[in-house]
């Protein structure tokens, strides 16, 4: 067995409406902890999508906050825009510092969209490697 792997787990938030709230848990894989390195998203207007390109591509007025399980400690001081901690596909946010993330535990993340007209579908992705527990663990 290996002792680690690339992994990225993804989040995804359909039709997240103007003004509307979103509340989802990851929970992460109960072989291996997971340390994250880089974190992503992108966003789609459910209204139609055509032909963007990263010059024309829209920065969604969405809000984030994130709860680990491990701590119950907010990993901000309070919601912070999406772009501020997850950067896009092709230059993805570098945190500080890897956070570890244990087997078995959970990343809590609370949405809200700012926007006052669209609609969005949105992906958010933690980038990093799975590191699989020694057997017996």
């Amino acid at each position: 067995m290996r002792a680690a792997d690339f992994q990225i787990y993804n989040m995804y938030f359909p039709a997240l409406a103007p003004a509307g709230v979103a509340d989802q848990v990851l929970t992460f894989d109960a072989s291996s902890s997971f340390v994250w390195y880089y974190a992503a998203w992108s966003a789609y207007n459910q209204a139609g999508n055509t032909a963007w390109t990263e010059s024309t591509r829209q920065i969604p007025a969405i809000t984030v906050l994130l709860t680990p399980g491990d701590t119950s400690s907010q990993m901000m001081n309070q919601a912070v825009p999406v772009s501020h901690i997850f950067g896009s596909g092709e230059m993805p946010f570098v945190l500080p510092a890897p956070r570890e993330l244990p087997a078995r535990s959970t990343l809590a993340f609370h949405l809200v969209n700012l926007d006052s007209a669209i609609t969005y579908d949105l992906y958010l992705s933690l980038i990093g490697v799975k590191r699989y527990l020694a057997s017996g663990a």
